[in-house]
């Protein structure tokens, strides 16, 4: 028995004419006569791509990004931001580098401590009549 490959299109009512149903927007042709269809526009700020409305991303966060730029889904771009210095942007996330801690962050009222960078931190001094034991008044 011979291979035989059928196609079926989902047709949809458009403005009276049968289209593609993903034909949403710009034109489509008629599958039945081959004319030119007008399937309409897409809501501001929804490009039509591929002749379906397109809702881009508007924010990085969605897709965990935060330096760069990345695409919206739509064909435009996103400014994902920038690295603090020492870091880099790979594959739209900030790698690399050196976060440091910070006092409050540790738990640390008092004395000096490292920053986990490689300065040090000034933790301040306790009120008189506090001893600052491992870096807490108490």
């Amino acid at each position: 028995m011979p291979h035989v490959a059928t196609q079926i299109v989902v047709l949809a009512v458009v403005l009276g004419h049968l289209v593609p149903a993903a034909a949403v927007c710009s034109t489509a042709a008629d599958p039945c006569t081959g004319a030119k269809l007008n399937c309409g526009s897409c809501p501001s700020g929804e490009p039509c791509v591929n002749n379906v409305c397109c809702v881009p991303q508007t924010t990085c966060i969605n897709e965990s990004f935060n330096c760069g730029t990345a695409s919206d889904g739509c064909g435009g771009t996103l400014n994902c931001g920038t690295c603090p210095s020492g870091q880099t942007c790979t594959n739209n996330v900030c790698t690399g580098g050196c976060t440091p801690v910070t006092c409050a962050g540790l738990g640390m009222n008092c004395g000096t401590t490292l920053n986990g960078c490689g300065a040090t931190l000034n933790c301040g001094k306790c009120k008189k009549g506090q001893t600052c034991v491992n870096n807490v008044c108490q």
